[in-house]
């Protein structure tokens, strides 16, 4: 029951924050302009060189709370290794956003192509956007707390608040206060602040309620968790400077204009992945307690290919209306043909390569939990290797459609050799089942009938029957993929029946 109410929670708030996201996408780029959003696709590229410095010690933290949460005479370390962790995300920030105050003048005369700003006020708005950036950072430390306390329902609640307060506010401040780039970064600098500060204090409530025992810095909490989080830290590393190689390298290649088209497909394409986040941290916690609890092989297995089956029927049908129906809803959402004509091709690729990197989420979680991640290391050092000299040559060739291109051979690749290496390893003799039980049938199923609906139904030019007609196309989509998979399929079968046997 705690896993069901914390995915519909997650899929509460992350689907709220989703949608307050892409709604004000097209009134930042009317206020804004293109270009000046490619400056905020820039702000996205700061967060991904923070996630480098994170060094694991989010997901070890959720660990650690998972574990040690009700065990009274584990209560103290806890609460020692929360506020070691404070302090270190504070230093990491404090220096992040230092070095974005010395290196923003370089930034804007080397790197940042752009002609919408004078030079200074280039350079200012950079520095903001590196304060800003430190302080969204250090919530993810309380974050990872909470979700570990199981406390996700409030903490989507508290995430949807404030995704509607910076979507809102942010059009209020570019409306009545001024329409720039600038105003935008103050605005979202003063909610973070005050976002940092209420997650503070509803952690600190949680841990130390009820005990006078004072929580201390101690080296030795981090010496107690180095060797996982060392691994987590090592293969964040590479896994992000992988995913997130696109944000970090085209504001040096291209135009922001052309930056900006990216970045807004980037944002559609790849928003499944806000649908495998409430899956994927609902069940790590629980995956970490059988672990840790030393639970049957047959629970653990059983848990685990219904979570790969409801992961596959979230997003694999999210995915397939946006691969073949990207044109109708960049139109529906935009309302710029030439926005249509740039983005459309890069949403359809972002969003196929998004969905295969959210069907390895499960598989990795497993790792997690076991605290053992060396074959991940190894397989994303080699595709970093290779994926480097391939970006670069294939974007100075080919454009930024060599960016989706490549993100989707990637996720290919991690299907096809992460998958297999992990159940070599783990749940040994379960990948057969992953690959035909869990994941194809929902994967082929959905795809066929996206297809056979993208060439039999006619395409309007009205806003209205295009919604109408992309609802029908999702609806028949999501339904394939329901009934294709076995166990999300029966446990929707058990659940009527209960329903029913209420009444």
């Amino acid at each position: 029951m705690g896993t069901k109410k914390n995915i519909c929670a997650n899929y509460f708030g992350r689907g709220w924050s989703a949608l307050m996201s892409i709604c004000f996408i097209p009134l930042y780029i009317y206020y804004l302009g293109i270009e000046a959003y490619g400056l905020i696709g820039f702000f996205t590229s700061m967060m991904v060189l923070l996630g480098f410095l994170e060094f694991g010690l989010g997901q070890t933290l959720v660990r650690e709370t998972a574990r040690s949460a009700g065990i009274e005479h584990e209560k103290n370390d806890l609460t020692d290794l929360i506020g070691t962790l404070e302090y270190v995300y504070g230093v990491i920030a404090l220096l992040f956003s230092g070095a974005a105050w010395f290196i923003a003048e370089w930034l804007g005369h080397e790197w940042l192509h752009t002609n919408i700003l004078p030079e200074n006020e280039l350079i200012n708005v950079i520095q903001i956007m590196g304060c800003v950036a430190g302080l969204a950072w250090i919530g993810g430390i309380y974050r990872s707390g909470l979700i570990g306390l199981q406390e996700q329902v409030w903490l989507n609640v508290f995430g949807a608040s404030f995704s509607t307060l910076r979507g809102l506010g942010v059009v209020f401040v570019l409306v009545w206060v001024s329409p720039s780039v600038k105003a935008f970064f103050i605005y979202q600098g003063i909610l973070s602040l005050i976002e940092v500060m209420w997650l503070r204090y509803k952690l600190w409530d949680m841990v130390v309620s009820n005990s006078t025992y004072t929580p201390k810095f101690h080296l030795k909490q981090l010496q107690r968790i180095w060797r996982f989080a060392g691994a987590v830290a090592i293969n964040t590393l590479l896994g992000t400077g992988i995913s997130q190689l696109d944000k970090l390298l085209l504001p040096g290649l291209v135009s922001l204009k052309v930056f900006g088209y990216y970045m807004l497909a980037n944002a559609l394409g790849r928003s499944i992945g806000q649908l495998v986040y409430p899956i994927a941290i609902a069940y790590r916690p629980v995956f970490a307690k059988l672990v840790s609890q030393g639970s049957e092989r047959l629970v653990l297995s059983r848990e685990y290919h219904k979570a790969n089956q409801i992961m596959a029927v979230a997003i694999v049908p999210v995915a397939m209306v946006l691969v073949f129906f990207a044109e109708p809803v960049l139109w529906l959402w935009t309302g710029s043909r030439e926005i249509v004509n740039e983005s459309a091709q890069i949403v359809s690729l972002l969003a196929l390569g998004t969905m295969l990197n959210g069907l390895v989420n499960i598989p990795y979680s497993i790792q997690l939990a076991y605290g053992s991640l060396r074959p991940a290391v190894y397989i994303n050092l080699v595709a970093a290797i290779i994926l480097v000299p391939s970006f670069l040559i294939g974007v100075k060739t080919f454009g930024v459609i060599a960016a989706a291109w490549i993100w989707l051979g990637l996720n290919l690749g991690y299907v096809v050799v992460n998958i297999s290496v992990m159940h070599r390893k783990f749940l040994i003799n379960e990948g057969k089942e992953w690959y035909l039980k869990d994941i194809m049938p929902v994967i082929c199923s959905s795809s066929v009938v996206a297809y056979l609906l993208y060439n039999c139904m006619p395409m309007f030019e009205s806003k209205w029957l295009i919604s109408i007609e992309l609802l029908v196309v999702a609806f028949f989509v999501a339904l394939s993929a329901l009934m294709s998979a076995q166990r999300v399929r029966q446990f929707m079968f058990n659940e009527l029946k209960r329903f029913k046997s209420r009444k």
